[in-house]
């Protein structure tokens, strides 16, 4: 298991992870009823890019219900936060805009109690594009790199 947490899981490494994701998936499942949280969080924080990458949808949600679960289960509400945001962000691609707006408003929810402005910002900006399309939807990567930006100063 500590191979597929090891692995530097970033999209250029994309087709490494496609030849690992059926084993990467079967130990989040192991982990998930085997009540192994921190495993768990650290498999799916490194894998969930792959599904969405090739639109695996429907295992990416179930990937991102068990980070939500093993996050309550330790109670970090900022690992919560963010997985309830990708949540959103999966609804939202398949044009499912309830669902999207509920995950984002309990996103909001966790930013207001943690006190991070930037998740705040981020899932605010995102419900406005998600109520007006003609809005852009702040991504994770220009987030961060918005963050990267300001930090600098």
């Amino acid at each position: 298991m500590n191979y597929g947490i090891d692995l530097e899981l970033h999209t250029e490494n994309a087709q490494i992870v496609g030849s690992e994701y059926a084993h990467l998936l079967n130990a989040i499942r192991w982990c998930h009823l085997n009540g192994q949280s921190e495993k768990l969080l650290l498999l799916v924080e490194g894998t969930c890019f792959y599904p969405y990458l090739v639109g695996l949808f429907g295992e990416l949600r179930e990937m991102l219900e068990a980070g939500l679960q093993a996050a309550r289960a330790i109670s970090d509400e900022r690992c919560e936060m963010r997985f309830m945001y990708q949540l959103a962000r999966t609804f939202r691609v398949q044009k499912n805009y309830e669902q999207t707006l509920e995950r984002l408003d309990k996103a909001k929810e966790i930013a207001l109690r943690c006190e991070d402005h930037i998740a705040l910002g981020r899932a605010e900006q995102d419900r406005r594009a998600t109520q007006q399309p003609g809005i852009k939807s702040l991504g994770f990567s220009e987030a961060r790199r918005s963050r990267v930006k300001k930090s600098a100063f």
